[in-house]
Formats: C-alpha cells, sequence, structure tokens
C-alpha cells in the first residue's frame, strides 16, 4: 500500500510540474527532433518496465535539450518506480526551481 501512494504522490508532483513549466522542450528544430527521439524512446521503454533503459534514453534527450521538462518528469517517475526516491525529487526539485 505504500508503494501505491508513494507513486500516486510522484504522479500528483508530475501534474503539478507540467502545469507550472508548460512540459515543453524548446530548442532549435534540429535538436528538437533529436530530443524528442530520446525520450519517445525512453516512453517506450518505461511503458515496458525497462526502467534502466528509460533512464538513459531520458539522460540522452536531457543531454541534447537540459530544459526538456517531459524528460525530467518521467526520468524521475522511472526513479521513483526503481525505489530510488532522492534522485526521483531531485528530478522534480530541477524543474519546479525554473
Amino acid at each position: 500500500m505504500v508503494r501505491i501512494a508513494r507513486g500516486f504522490f510522484v504522479y500528483l508532483l508530475v501534474l503539478a510540474a507540467i502545469s507550472i513549466c508548460g512540459g515543453g522542450a524548446s530548442t532549435t528544430m534540429g535538436s528538437y527532433g533529436s530530443a524528442v527521439a530520446f525520450y519517445n524512446s525512453g516512453n517506450a521503454y518505461f511503458h515496458q518496465g525497462q526502467f534502466e533503459q528509460a533512464i538513459a534514453k531520458y539522460n540522452k534527450a536531457l543531454e541534447i535539450n537540459p530544459r526538456y521538462a517531459n524528460a525530467y518528469i518521467y526520468r524521475g517517475a522511472a526513479y521513483d518506480i526503481k525505489g530510488q526516491y532522492d534522485q526521483a525529487i531531485a528530478n522534480i526539485n530541477l524543474i519546479a526551481n525554473w
């Protein structure tokens, strides 16, 4: 039951973060496409339960566009699911402080 409650808490943080920063990925068009491709690949891994691979793809998206809010949000959610709560919170805090 604690796991569900913690996951729900992170879900609420994700929704709040998206509403605060818009969840966008603003950068030049060329790098935007690459960052989005890595982000989408990360989401595919995330939804398959392959969280290490998802985190690696989100990291690549963030190397290209360090202000890609959705990549931080989902990377934080992956860390949360893996039980790495400090990293999960750190990801949310990064965009909350923009």
